[in-house]
């Protein structure tokens, strides 16, 4: 992920819970807790998703603040990432904007794995597929 530095934030969406990150050839898929930051003010977070209105997987605080604030992201060049032991990942880009992914679920001992977040160039089946999950990271094929 530390290809990241210097790169530009493309694109900003989500599909359903998942928030989608999307730097140049990079993306990022974060399905745990994260919220973007702008001038220390919270802009988004992956949990205003559950606001919808139970109709319409769209109507919901995650798509409309995505709508609203996308502007303020998109085009915003990555300055620092940091990776912490327990695999949260934190994106410094340009203009005060702060990306900030919590791994939120600890090791299960009933239930299986669970995906926090994972990074990939989805055109290059050649770059690996790097997913943290709740039991640590593991890289694989991107074929």
């Amino acid at each position: 992920v530390y290809e990241l530095v210097g790169q530009v934030m493309t694109d900003l969406g989500a599909h359903y819970e998942i928030l989608i990150l999307r730097f140049g050839e990079y993306e990022i898929h974060v399905r745990c807790f994260a919220r973007i930051l702008h001038s220390e003010k919270i802009l988004l977070t992956t949990q205003d998703y559950q606001s919808w209105d139970k109709k319409d997987h769209k109507h919901n605080d995650m798509y409309l603040n995505i709508a609203k604030h996308g502007e303020t992201l998109i085009g915003q060049t990555v300055r620092s990432v940091e990776v912490s032991k327990v695999n949260d990942l934190i994106i410094v880009l340009g203009n005060d904007v702060r990306i900030e992914i919590y791994s939120s679920e600890g090791s299960h001992q009933l239930s299986k794995e669970s995906e926090q977040w994972f990074f990939y160039k989805p055109k290059d089946k050649a770059y690996p597929y790097i997913r943290v999950t709740n039991n640590g990271v593991k890289t694989e094929s991107n074929e």
